[in-house]
């Protein structure tokens, strides 16, 4: 869990108990735990539950043990450094990838959970080695695609669309791509359908442009 949460928060997810809870309230305020992540008998076995199912699905990926690795336990994508965020305590995502990371040059994250996955963007927000892309729908039915990808912060491109189609720019320079792309889509519930598959078909889209990235830059 170390290898990419603080000490000082392992040690206190571990400690931690509905018995000694109200004996430590600064450091429950400064964990952000309480509200939206209560504390619960088992809390750092079902920490370590979650995020060891995760790495060691990565880690059979890793020697082509398996093709395929599902941990429906894990998914805990809120969770940051230092503190826990919307019931989620330890990121077994992020975990994964840093264990996929030992073998494979680049890694794509893909989330389509109902909320933006903010964790394991913000943990690789500084790597080139790390494309987030996250597709959720929003309480008021509107459609978000976030695709971010950093890579030595030369060239920073935005592109914010409204419309049924998500366009994707790409700049390339030698070493230097940067790229954002916010898409929001204000749509009535009936034309909800149409547009996820046209959100599907961006996805794709994504997809490509990060493979043709991934073959210029190795030739």
């Amino acid at each position: 869990m170390t290898k990419f949460h603080a000490d000082d928060y392992v040690q206190f997810l571990k400690m931690i108990t509905p018995q000694n809870m109200h004996d430590n309230i600064k450091q429950l305020q400064r964990f952000n735990v309480g509200e939206d992540c209560p504390v619960f008998d088992g809390l750092f076995d079902f920490c370590q539950l979650s995020a060891g199912g995760s790495i060691g699905g990565a880690v059979k990926l890793n020697m082509q043990k398996a093709d395929v690795a599902v941990n429906w336990a894990g998914g805990l994508h809120h969770a940051k450094k230092c503190e826990a965020s919307g019931f989620c305590y330890v990121n077994d995502i992020v975990l994964s990838i840093l264990e996929l990371l030992k073998v494979h040059q680049r890694v794509l994250y893909i989330d389509i959970d109902i909320h933006h996955g903010d964790g394991v963007e913000e943990a690789f927000y500084t790597t080139d080695r790390v494309m987030t892309v996250c597709v959720h729908v929003c309480v008021r039915v509107r459609l978000c695609v976030r695709v971010h990808m950093r890579v030595r912060v030369r060239v920073h491109a935005c592109v914010h669309v409204y419309a049924c189609v998500c366009v994707c720019v790409c700049i390339c320079v030698r070493e230097c791509v940067c790229i954002v792309v916010c898409v929001c889509i204000r749509v009535s519930v009936c034309l909800y359908l149409c547009l996820y598959l046209c959100l599907c078909l961006c996805l794709c889209v994504c997809v490509c442009m990060y493979l043709c990235l991934c073959l210029s830059r190795t030739l």
